[in-house]
């Protein structure tokens, strides 16, 4: 079988790294020093840290509606793959979202109301901590009565 001059494969372009320390094809001196560059790396982490902190009351709804989507879609695709309609695998998706919540909920006040129950025992424990507290403070010179304005 012949390959005409169109279906010839091109040569593979090889790239070689620059020998001379230059970036682009410019002298030395127009690089930007080590230190610069850590130092910008670093703010560019701050800046991020700080919008991700800014938005978190937007982005803990958002990971937890995609941890349900991504949980809950293999139902959807077992049930289409059955044969059932679009509109039942739907519905029955987001019956089991519904479900999961609920029950995240459940299992939030049974938490709480065991929380509630066991908190008196803990009373002695807590008492003898803030006297503690208490008197650590006093060895830093700040009386009880500054504590209880």
């Amino acid at each position: 079988m012949t390959r005409d001059a169109s279906q010839r494969s091109k040569p593979a372009v090889r790239l070689r790294a620059r020998t001379d320390g230059t970036a682009n094809g410019s002298d030395p001196s127009a690089m930007l020093p080590r230190g610069i560059i850590v130092l910008l790396g670093l703010a560019g982490v701050v800046i991020t840290v700080a919008g991700l902190r800014g938005i978190a009351d937007l982005l803990a709804p958002v990971f937890l509606a995609l941890m349900l989507t991504v949980t809950a879609s293999p139902l959807a695709t077992w049930l289409r793959g059955r044969g059932a309609p679009v509109w039942v695998a739907m519905a029955a998706t987001v019956t089991a979202v519904y479900a999961v919540l609920l029950g995240l909920g459940a299992a939030m006040i049974v938490s709480v109301s065991k929380l509630v129950e066991l908190l008196p025992t803990y009373q002695s424990q807590f008492a003898a901590l803030k006297a503690d507290l208490v008197a650590a403070l006093g060895n830093l010179g700040i009386s009880a009565n500054q504590l209880n304005r």
